[in-house]
């Protein structure tokens, strides 16, 4: 209850959040590699002006990589900072919204090329007979965060403390793999692999 109460008092406190205290994006997410670890890259997708105007994001990418048989869909999206305007739209509610529904969450561990260990979320969708796997994750001022609410928590702080409340969403799905083991150990490399060249574009702690 008053974990609960504290963060409805941050989500109050960063809907005033000024909106002049943005913090501007290193390098454009367009110049991401075309190549990730073994991943190629195939096309760039576009998001149309109504979208883009909706969601509010100052960057973002939605490009597809691909190996072997497989494909994962990457897509990044920045906010020079969060505030009442603009902000995240959490895929546990786009997905639904998309036709897909949710059959599972959890978080789990990932390690980097360094050997750090990050903790991302791992969502199962269905949609009738159909099944894909996807990662999703806020990596936000030198951090992976793998929940909602722990990025809500670290905003308040940063914000406090830095006035900045910048960052990144990420996420994956990855398709042509219907064996679930495959599926996450491909998407585990993909995610070990970006998740430090992503650090070279986002501002970092």
């Amino acid at each position: 209850m008053i974990l609960a109460l504290l963060l409805l008092g941050a989500a109050g406190f960063l809907h005033t959040f000024d909106p002049k205290n943005e913090t501007p994006i290193v390098k454009p997410l367009a110049g991401l590699p075309d190549e990730i670890g073994r991943w190629k890259a195939g096309s760039d997708l576009q998001i149309s002006d109504r979208e883009l105007s909706m969601l509010g994001m100052d960057d973002y990418v939605f490009r597809d990589y691909h190996r072997e048989n497989a494909g994962i869909n990457f897509y990044v999206s920045y906010y020079g900072a969060i505030h009442r305007d603009k902000g995240y739209h959490s895929p546990l509610n786009c997905m639904p919204g998309s036709g897909w529904g949710i059959a599972e969450t959890s978080r789990i561990s990932l390690e980097l090329p360094d050997g750090t260990l990050v903790r991302v979320r791992l969502m199962v969708l269905e949609r009738g007979s159909q099944q894909q796997y996807s990662l999703y994750w806020y990596q936000c001022r030198s951090r992976i965060i793998a929940t909602e609410y722990r990025d809500l928590a670290f905003r308040l702080l940063d914000s406090i403390r830095y006035g900045r409340t910048d960052g990144a969403f990420v996420r994956l799905i990855i398709s042509g793999t219907e064996d679930s083991a495959t599926a996450m150990e491909q998407l585990k490399d993909f995610a070990s692999q970006a998740i430090p060249i992503l650090e070279e574009y986002l501002p970092g702690g």
